[in-house]
C-alpha cells in the first residue's frame, strides 16, 4: 500500500524522485511504472500505477468493455492517454509534459499514497482539496462507516 505525503519539485527536465517510502512497493520497476490522469471532482492529478497495479486495472476496465459499449470507448480513452515510463538507478522518471499539461503540474508537487496508486498534484491545488477534505472527514467517516443497523 501506497501511503503518506511527500513535497518533491518536477526538475527542469521534468523528472520526479519517487519517494524512498514507495520504492519498494514498486516490484518489477524494470519493467517501467504506468502514469495516467485522473480527473475527480476536486481536480486532475498524475496517477503513477505499479505494473502488477497496471495490470490489475487493465484488467477491471476490459472486463467492462466486454459488457458495455460506453466501458469500450473509456477503456481506448484510457490506454491511448496512459503511458509507461522507466525509472532510472536514482528513482526518478521523467513526466512527459502532455502529461504534466493535463494535470496541470507545476514544479512544485505533493506526491501523495493513495493505498493502491500514487498520486502526483500540483502543490497549491493539493492544498486546497485537502483543506477542504479535512472539513469534510466528519460527514465522510459517518456515511461510510455506518455501524450495522440493530437486529429487530
Amino acid at each position: 500500500m501506497f501511503v503518506g505525503q511527500f513535497v518533491h519539485t518536477l526538475d527542469e527536465k521534468n523528472r520526479l524522485v519517487i519517494p524512498a517510502r514507495f520504492r519498494p512497493k514498486l516490484e518489477g520497476k524494470e519493467r517501467g511504472v504506468y502514469l495516467t490522469v485522473r480527473s475527480t471532482a476536486d481536480g486532475k492529478c498524475l496517477t503513477i500505477h505499479s505494473p502488477d497495479g497496471w495490470e490489475a486495472e487493465a484488467k477491471r476496465v476490459a472486463d467492462l468493455a466486454r459488457e458495455r459499449e460506453d466501458a469500450e470507448r473509456f477503456m481506448w480513452k484510457f490506454g491511448w492517454d496512459a503511458d509507461c515510463v522507466q525509472l532510472d538507478g536514482q528513482w526518478r522518471l521523467v513526466v512527459p509534459q502532455r502529461l504534466i499539461e493535463a494535470a496541470g503540474l507545476g514544479r512544485e508537487v505533493m506526491v501523495a499514497g493513495a493505498l493502491t496508486t500514487i498520486q502526483v498534484w500540483d502543490l497549491a491545488r493539493w492544498k486546497e482539496v485537502d483543506a477542504r477534505l479535512r472539513s469534510e472527514l466528519p460527514a465522510l467517516s459517518k456515511s461510510l462507516y455506518k455501524p450495522p443497523e440493530p437486529r429487530p
